[in-house]
């Protein structure tokens, strides 16, 4: 199934680090909500850390617009950033809008088989892949000159605890799918 062995993987290995961590820092009360929650955790055991956003003026020198024919996805090249379901979604626009082109940007995750989650992805795109760019990790101050060259950011986590490319993206005024 799609995603499932990392997704438990993950959440297994978070859980053991959690029942042994003395204090929990969460970036929202909502946040430390669900990861108490899910987990059943003592709510004494959390401490609220925001995390500040203050957009690079570059960000917000970005003309808004875009002729809504490129999206980009910002984040690691793995399930639980929501790869599959975004896969899946551009499939169908990809076929329907010849125009439209994909970029995504982030670290490429290996494969527990060998090979990596780029090679995943351009094997779903198959002969759509040639409309399909995987950037790699880029460095952060190389992300107003991305979210210029887009016009649709598509955002598809499962969870984040601070969406770092959602606030930029709309910092630089740009359509946010998420």
């Amino acid at each position: 199934q799609n995603g499932v062995w990392w997704e438990r993987d993950v959440d297994r290995i978070e859980a053991a680090h959690l029942a042994r961590a003395d204090v929990i820092a969460a970036t929202s009360q909502a946040v430390a909500d669900i990861v108490r929650e899910r987990w059943k955790l003592d709510a004494a055991r959390f401490v609220l850390s925001p995390l500040p956003f203050s957009p690079d003026p570059a960000l917000l020198a970005i003309p808004p617009g875009g002729e809504a024919r490129r999206v980009t996805s910002i984040g690691h090249l793995r399930p639980s950033k929501g790869l599959h379901e975004l896969i899946d979604a551009m499939k169908v626009i990809l076929r329907q809008r010849p125009a439209v082109t994909l970029k995504l940007v982030g670290q490429v995750d290996p494969l527990p088989n060998g090979g990596d989650m780029g090679d995943f992805v351009r094997r779903q795109f198959g002969d759509l892949s040639n409309r399909v760019a995987i950037a790699g990790p880029l460095p952060r101050h190389q992300m107003p000159d991305i979210l210029a060259q887009t016009d649709i950011l598509a955002l598809p986590s499962h969870w984040e605890a601070f969406g770092m490319a959602c606030a930029e993206g709309m910092a630089a005024a740009r359509a946010i799918i998420g």
